[in-house]
């Protein structure tokens, strides 16, 4: 019975991605106030999900899936086969989470790669200055 209330408590997991969302964005308000009154009462946060500015969702929830609901889900599926449903929706915002982690971190990395305006100009900075081969000299094809 506990496992199954628990499974009920975190069911959020298992809605579509965008409610789930929502939910982990509501959630995160209520630690980011928990951590506002610690700091104000001279605390350290009791939680990194507490801090405001250092949170990274998308990596919070991948631990929080991976640790905690999966195996949960998974473990009330043995009972309980036909939610089998459940399952492969908090898998599947599993997935999106993921996603969503490795954009942001293709995003944190952009700054090491260079756009196309600097390849060119990085281009037009390796080619010779001067002709190597004087046009008179270039066979004219055309003809």
């Amino acid at each position: 019975m506990k496992l199954l209330i628990k499974t009920a408590d975190i069911s959020n997991v298992s809605r579509k991605f965008e409610v789930a969302d929502r939910w982990c964005d509501i959630l995160c308000e209520e630690f980011f106030r928990q951590g506002e009154l610690e700091r104000a009462n001279g605390m350290e946060y009791t939680s990194p999900m507490n801090d405001r500015e250092h949170l990274d969702k998308p990596k919070s929830q991948i631990g929080f899936y991976k640790n905690v609901c999966i195996p949960l889900i998974e473990l009330l599926q043995s009972f309980i086969p036909k939610l089998n449903d459940i399952f492969e929706q908090a898998s599947s915002n599993l997935s999106k989470w993921i996603d969503r982690s490795n954009a942001k971190k293709s995003v944190e990395n952009a700054d090491e790669l260079i756009t196309e305006e600097q390849f060119q100009q990085t281009n037009e900075e390796l080619l010779p200055k001067d002709d190597i081969v004087p046009k008179e000299r270039i066979p004219d094809f055309k003809s």
